[in-house]
């Protein structure tokens, strides 16, 4: 049911825990081609999470470290270095993490099916069961997303990562929430399986083994068993799996009651239809708000349910929504920011007021053909890992790979980035140890927004007392470079070519501050020296949108750069002139727009005589600007068409010209 339609090779890796289990190992190697198989001794998790990690963890309420958790926990991050240490994920395209003990009633479908339904950061994996979180018992994915799935437990434990640890987490939710915090989106497909036991006596787990008589098995938990009958019962009716593309955001029933989620893959005997699956409902008024709050967009209420709901799965998300159907926006900023007013005072048709911020299902766009700009560092990395579902659903957008989005937000990756391009000495000094730095110093986490997790240090002591784990890639431990003035600086980009710039300087009361905590003095527009413009072009030859520079100017007149900002920030958004600020986003809007016209001014030259050609170009343009606006009346500015270079690459030495994304071939 599972290695044949995959055509799949086999790793086994168990833990020891019955004298027979060499047994056992022989019988499931027995199965296909077995690449490698294992059975090894049970760790003590204190001594596999080292320190007093697993002691720390442990503080959390739940079940999600408990002994049996635990060990799972623990088998992910040992199934990785066996993968790591056999070069499997240079080998294969598709991975399948599944349990033992699972017995499948429904094929999987082949594996070029799966690759279709996964992007890069996706991972698949059963409805139901998850008890407000992840059914992880069987989960799919791509090399891309392998490692950061395997790894991601035993590290969340080591840097004491997991947020809001005041929360009780099964185990199910703490899948969900790492997941969430690595911008790893979970896609879901119909159950086929259900967890089986070798007797009823078995008691490897903490709940009772049952047996039904109508189906003659064995089983662990009674709803997963009949649901998976259900869609056996389904599937003979029409063989068939379907890959929804984009997702489809579905009502599902689940132990903890309803709740709406993404899936990739169907039945197709039973698959709904998209306009059902994917209608949003009417917001809710909230009691005790104003006429005026709701027109905001920023509702007190809304926010404090949010907050107070943690990472309540995909769909939780709310959209507080003030436009009226006959209201023309042009730029969606995602997540709401409490900056609506803001956006609104720009006079461009753009809004904040969609609470999207990268988890759970897309938003659908209220017109087809507006912009969905992101606002935070997550839902930068999710809009450039989802850009294709995006589009389908009518969006478009601008972005790069998430590679290079994670290697410019990320300050820890930053550095590594700079180093690699010779660009190291635009940036602050870094410390590898807080032994060696230099005091006083700042010590910053790898993500961060607005100052948070981020000091001044005067000692190595401070250091640990903030990072109780030591540096690792959590944290950045760096030169505190001294000076009132700060320069924040946005650029809009296509691939490191600066098409406009908007510099504002800040002055503080102090010479060594950490925003917010300081006085704002005065603020100012500010002219970037071409030299420095050199520099922002060095770090953004991979980038294209809107990134936000956070530096200072040393004496030599050197740049210190902070960090980069792969989103709008609070100097685009609310400090800048809003003349100026609408006008960055007017030449977003026409630029790309005058980069469409163009390749469309190619696809009718090139599609001459071959009518399928021009469809098929029409399609790459859809995947590559998004859909075509539907106002097209801006369509064709002759003079500027000379601006646009390096968005396509067309090699007409053929009767079928050949295409390529600068960022990656289509």
């Amino acid at each position: 049911m599972v290695l044949d339609p995959l055509a799949a090779e086999l790793l086994i890796l168990g833990q020891r825990h019955f004298p027979d289990d060499e047994h056992r190992l022989n019988l499931l190697s027995e199965q296909g081609q077995v690449l490698h198989a294992e059975v090894y001794e049970k760790p003590e998790p204190d001594a596999f999470f080292g320190a007093n990690h697993f002691e720390n963890m442990s503080q959390v309420r739940g079940n999600w470290l408990n002994a049996g958790n635990a060990q799972v926990l623990i088998n992910h991050k040992i199934l990785f270095e066996k993968i790591k240490s056999n070069n499997l994920l240079e080998k294969y395209d598709l991975f399948v993490f599944s349990r033992s003990d699972l017995l499948h009633l429904l094929p999987l479908p082949p594996a070029e099916s799966l690759l279709r339904c996964i992007g890069r950061g996706d991972i698949l994996t059963q409805a139901g069961h998850e008890f407000g979180g992840v059914n992880y018992n069987l989960a799919i994915m791509g090399r891309q997303a392998a490692e950061s799935y395997l790894c991601a437990p035993f590290d969340t434990v080591v840097s004491s990562s997991l947020p809001n640890r005041q929360k009780t987490y099964n185990i199910e939710l703490f899948w969900r929430v790492i997941l969430g915090q690595r911008s790893l989106r979970n896609l879901r497909m119909p159950v086929t399986c259900f967890i089986t036991a070798e007797t009823v006596q078995d008691r490897t787990s903490w709940r009772k083994i049952q047996y039904n008589q109508e189906n003659d098995v064995i089983f662990k938990y009674q709803s997963q068993m009949e649901e998976a009958f259900q869609n056996q019962a389904v599937w003979k009716q029409r063989p068939e799996w379907v890959v929804l593309r984009p997702p489809l955001g579905l009502q599902v029933t689940e132990a903890h009651g309803q709740a709406r989620r993404l899936f990739g893959l169907h039945l197709a005997a039973v698959v709904p239809d998209r306009s059902v699956g994917n209608r949003h409902k009417e917001p809710k008024k909230i009691e005790g708000t104003t006429k005026a709050e709701e027109a905001e967009g920023v509702v007190g209420g809304a926010e404090l349910a949010e907050e107070h709901s943690g990472a309540q799965g995909e769909g939780a998300e709310k959209t507080a929504s003030s436009t009226t159907d006959t209201e023309k926006v042009r730029f969606h900023c995602v997540p709401r920011k409490g900056w609506d007013r803001y956006f609104r005072g720009m006079r461009c048709e753009a809004r904040n007021i969609i609470n999207w911020k990268g988890r759970g299902d897309p938003p659908e766009p209220p017109q087809k053909g507006c912009w969905l700009l992101p606002t935070s560092d997550e839902a930068a990395v999710a809009v450039a890992q989802q850009q294709a579902a995006l589009n389908a659903l009518g969006w478009r957008l601008v972005s790069s790979s998430p590679e290079v989005i994670m290697n410019l937000g990320n300050k820890v990756r930053l550095q590594d980035y700079a180093k690699a391009r010779g660009l190291l000495e635009h940036l602050p000094k870094r410390y590898s140890s807080a032994e060696d730095a230099e005091y006083p110093c700042i010590l910053k986490q790898a993500y961060g927004e607005f100052g948070k997790e981020c000091c001044i240090v005067s000692c190595a002591d401070e250091v640990f007392k903030v990072a109780l784990h030591g540096l690792g890639s959590r944290w950045v431990l760096q030169e505190l470079v001294r000076g009132c003035f700060e320069v924040s600086t946005t650029v809009l980009v296509d691939k490191g070519n600066i098409l406009d710039e908007i510099s504002i300087c800040y002055q503080y009361d102090s010479d060594a501050y950490v925003w917010p905590r300081c006085r704002r003095i005065t603020k100012s527009l500010h002219s970037v020296p071409g030299k420095h413009l050199k520099v922002f072009q060095q770090f953004l030859a991979e980038y294209s949108g809107i990134c936000n520079f956070n530096y200072k100017v040393r004496e030599t007149g050197e740049l210190s750069i902070f960090e980069l900002n792969t989103r709008i920030g609070g100097d685009l958004a609310v400090d800048a002139p809003r003349d100026r600020a609408g006008a960055l986003f007017e030449k977003l809007d026409s630029h790309w727009r005058i980069a469409r016209c163009h390749a469309e001014k190619s696809a009718r030259r090139y599609s001459q005589g071959s009518p399928g050609w021009h469809s098929l170009f029409n399609s790459l343009l859809a995947s590559m600007f998004g859909p075509k606006p539907e106002d097209p009346s801006d369509l064709s500015p002759p003079d500027e068409l000379a601006q646009v270079r390096n968005r396509l690459a067309c090699n007409v030495g053929s009767d079928f010209p050949c295409i390529a994304w600068c960022s990656g071939a289509v």
